[in-house]
Order: C-alpha cells, then structure tokens, then sequence
C-alpha cells in the first residue's frame, strides 16, 4: 500500500507541480512537516527561517525534499506562519500521530492475552465485538464442562440468564420442563444448580471474559451469553444436556426468536477416548440433530499424540458437517507435543498453549491454563463472534435454515485458517484459527466474501469504467464501519475533486464520481491518508 506522499513525489519526478500552502498556528508536540519544491537543501530551508527563530529549533532532512522540524511551539507556529506563503515551500503543516487500526479493550490484563493478537482479535473488533445477530438477537454460547464459576468477577456480566424462571424455588416457572433453569444447568438432576469447577471456568474465559470492563482480561466475545451446562461426566449427562439445548435451539427457531435461545454453538472441551462411532452408536446422530436446529459443536482433541482416525475419540470421529475439532499450538505457531491430530477429524488449531484466562479465586482468579481444552474455546469464541457479524444472508437464514447458517459460520472458519506447514498433513485445513489478518485473510474476510461483501485493509479493488467519459464507480475494500478521504488529482497535481467516504461493514462499498467536466486525460484517485492510503490510474475521455 502507498501512501500519499510517496505517489505525488513520484508524479512529479516527471511532470510539473502547482503550489499549495496549508497554514498550521499550532504545529502540535511532534513538530511539524515541511515538503520543499524539487532538488531542495537544508540550507536553503534555513535561509527562509530566521536565525532567532532557528536557535529553538532542530530541523532535520529526511530525503524526498521533507523535512521535520522541533522545538519549542513559539518557534514552530513562527516558521509554520513563514513558510506556508512561501514560494519554495509546498506544504507546512504538523506531524500528525498514525493510529492504530484495531480496536483494543481496557482489561489490565489483557497484554498477557498473546492469543488475541495470534489470531486476529484485535483486528476483527474493528467490525463487532460480540453479542448479538445482525439482527439484534442476544447470541448464546453453550458451555458443557466439568463446572464453573458464575460469580467471577469477568463472567458474571456475561451469563445466559433465563428471565422468565424464578431461581432456587424448586420450580418450573416457565413450563418448560425444566426446574430452576436460571443461570445454567446441571444435567445430572436437572436443575439449575451448577458446580463449581477450576477446568470449565477456564474454558469460559476465552469465550465470553466480559472485554473492555476495565477487569482483567478479555473474551473473543466482549459480551455474549454464556450458557453453563455441567457437570457432564458421563454420557447419560450428555445426553440429557443435549435435550436441554436441542429444546431451547428449537423454540427460538419455531417462535422467530420470541422464545428459546439463539445458542450459536456449544463448547466441549471434553470427550470420550478410545471409541469410535460404533461403539457410542446414539452420539453421531445427536451431533447432527443439534445442527439441524443451528448449533455447531466445537470439540477438543485428545491431549495425547495420538491419531484419532486410528485410536479413536469421541464426538470427533463422528466425521460430521456440524462439528469442528481442534488440537493445540504455542503462540509462536509451534505444535504442542501432546494432542490429538487427524487429517481427516481435527480440523484446525488454536494457540491453547500456556494461554491466559479466569481462573478460580483459590487460584488467583487468573492465570495461565493449557491443553487443548484452552484452544477450543478460541475457535468457539470465533464462532460466536462471526455470528455477530453484520451479515444479512447469515440473519435471513438463522430461522428460514438454522442449518445452513451454521454451515455458513463453519464454512467461513475453516476456509479462513492461516495456513501451518506443521499442521499440513495432520489437520483437514492444515491451518490455525486466524479471525481477521492484515494480509485479508481470515475467518472474517471469508464471512463477507461469502455474504457479498469485502473486509480488509483500505484498497482501492477497481474503477469501473475504465477509460471512463461521464462517470465512474469507485470499488473500495476496508475493514468496517469507516471514515476517509477520497482525492482525485490530474498530472499537474491539481486538485479536482474530493469526498468524505463512510463505510458501513459487510455491505457494498462504492462510491461514483462525475467525470463529465473534466479534460480528457489522466488522473489519480486516491484514498486514505496518514500513510494508510491506495490509489489507481484512471483515464477520461469524451
């Protein structure tokens, strides 16, 4: 990508330039910019600034004829007023801070979260934090573990919670067949009194920490609804559980979200090892009956170095369209020695490895936590999180086809891995969870290009048409809802034309520009500024 100075110096290397002044009476801190005609010295700058003036300032070359100068702000609002009527001098003006393009939460922890900057969190906040469809439906998340902590201080804000029951009064206040149902659920008496345990409130901070609360650290999803559903042990506790999840998926399905619950997908950093389909022969099919309602189960490989496809492990090696099954690296994209792989029933992996989440507060309530327990959650979270995304297919399709708007989540995910020479023949994608990358890869990118829509950094795609006579059709990619500059200049660096651009995510972003005025030629379209800017070449004629 070129920034804008760059591109005008190489334009006039061969073509002339018309003057331009911009006046600043308050430089800033940072000192300020000066942009000199071709062929300039320092010297020369020095003979148009006064020596007095010179004497609290230091001025510096810094090649392409731009020059940076410091001081004190008298002496700087005293050159800029001197040099902007100036004939040699193009531009005076300040020195502008670049920020940066992500968007980053005030947990005091969160700077030990490495994972988020592993798999693009940052990047991808840009466009939604978490926390709801497109269409404004609280999104859910479903937890199936050994216990939690639902009072945390970083989890409390963010747990599912059933409004219609009364909690702890032994009833079924909302006639759904289950007692108690309030903040979770204990599928081994079917209440609402759910254990506390150290391994699945680990899981639940990667998911759903509640981000940007000024309190330790962050999930992928600054705001979601957890669902806690444990302990889950044996498998007539699966099962139970399923039913209960099955049940809520379905009402908010069958009652256009007015009921039930939009449980996106359901975390399972547990499983049964050593078994195939055959010999739990009741599990695949509820997998698929969960994905019919919409849910997409996210699995865990063993913490062994085993292949699955060989030894066995369950839900895994039920091989279906609506599961995903994860291993574990390191932070640094290394293969964690003990998990589980398979080319063809772990997908992808997430960096679980020594990563920092909650904990309990006999254990200090944060810390590190490891295994592959940690790196499926991260790509539950990412789940969560491009449900949330502003797609108006993946809306329209949560209740005309639940099915195929997980498929569509799925879809995106794992086309949207970044690809591991490690993982290449011991994973289906070869790749580790990527949510937005500043390259235009990622989870997200493919969402949008899947809902007709172009993420990524600012670009100019195309110009259409081109050589163009009345009008033409600016293309733009950006990432999110944004701001910018748009600029046209002809080959003597004249400004023709100007416009603030706003982009909505997700949607088409284009812009179209009268040409019809303009003398046949050559011109400059240019987008951005601040060093974060694209241009392209267009041609009028009539």
């Amino acid at each position: 990508m070129r920034i804008l100075f760059t591109l005008i110096i190489l334009l006039i290397a061969t073509i002339g330039w018309t003057t331009t002044h911009e006046t600043f009476p308050d430089p800033g801190d940072q000192g300020m910019i000066v942009w000199m005609h071709q062929r300039s010295s320092l010297n020369e700058l020095k003979e148009i600034i006064p020596a007095t003036i010179q004497e609290e300032l230091s001025m510096k070359s810094l090649g392409f004829d731009l020059y940076h100068l410091s001081g004190s702000r008298i002496a700087l609002t005293s050159a800029a007023s001197l040099l902007a009527e100036h004939s040699r001098i193009r531009f005076a003006g300040s020195n502008p801070r670049a920020t940066l393009r992500n968007t980053i939460p005030d947990d005091p922890q969160f700077n030990q979260q490495s994972f988020h900057q592993v798999i693009g969190s940052e990047l991808a906040w840009d466009i939604s934090t978490g926390g709801q469809s497109p269409g404004g439906h609280p999104i859910v998340v479903a937890i199936m573990d050994a216990g939690f902590d639902g009072s945390h201080e970083d989890i409390i804000d963010n747990l599912w919670i059933n409004e219609q029951e009364i909690p702890d009064d032994g009833l079924d206040n909302d006639n759904n067949g289950y007692i108690d149902d309030y903040d979770g659920f204990n599928p081994r008496v079917e209440n609402g009194d759910v254990p506390v345990h150290f391994h699945g409130h680990s899981v639940s901070g990667y998911i759903g920490a509640k981000g940007d609360n000024s309190i330790g650290v962050t999930g992928i999803n600054w705001n979601i609804e957890l669902m806690l559903i444990g302990p889950t042990t044996y498998a007539d506790e699966w099962i139970t559980a399923f039913r209960f999840l099955y049940d809520w998926r379905k009402r908010f399905n069958e009652s256009n979200g007015n009921e039930g619950a939009y449980i996106a997908a359901l975390n399972l950093s547990l499983g049964f090892e050593n078994v195939f389909p055959s010999d739990i022969p009741w599990m695949c099919p509820l997998v698929d009956s969960l994905g019919d309602v919409g849910i997409l189960m996210v699995g865990a490989a063993p913490n062994n170095a085993v292949d699955i496809g060989t030894v066995g492990d369950m839900p895994c090696a039920c091989g279906s369209s609506q599961i995903i099954c994860v291993t574990n690296t390191t932070a640094d994209d290394d293969l964690v020695s003990n998990a589980g792989y398979s080319k063809t029933y772990i997908h992808l992996s997430a960096p679980g490895y020594n990563s920092y989440t909650v904990k309990l507060a006999s254990q200090g309530y944060y810390g590190t936590f490891s295994g592959t327990s940690a790196a499926t959650p991260m790509v539950t979270g990412a789940l969560a999180l491009l449900a949330s995304m502003p797609c108006e297919q993946l809306e329209d399709q949560i209740f005309s086809d639940p099915k195929a708007a997980a498929s569509l989540l799925r879809d995106a995910l794992l086309s949207g891995t970044e690809p591991l020479a490690i993982l290449e023949n011991i994973t289906a994608t070869g790749g580790r969870l990527s949510l937005l990358s500043e390259d235009g890869g990622g989870a997200v990118n493919v969402l949008a290009d899947l809902c007709g829509s172009a993420e990524g950094p600012l670009a100019i795609l195309s110009t259409r048409p081109n050589p163009t006579d009345q009008e033409m059709t600016v293309f733009f990619r950006s990432r999110g809802s944004e701001t910018f500059p748009l600029r046209v200049y002809n080959l003597l660096g004249q400004l023709v034309y100007e416009a603030e651009i706003d982009t909505i995510a997700f949607s088409e972003k284009t812009t179209s520009i009268p040409t019809g005025a303009w003398s046949p030629g050559m011109y400059i379209v240019i987008v951005g500024q601040d060093g974060r800017c694209d241009s392209r070449k267009v041609i009028v004629q009539h």
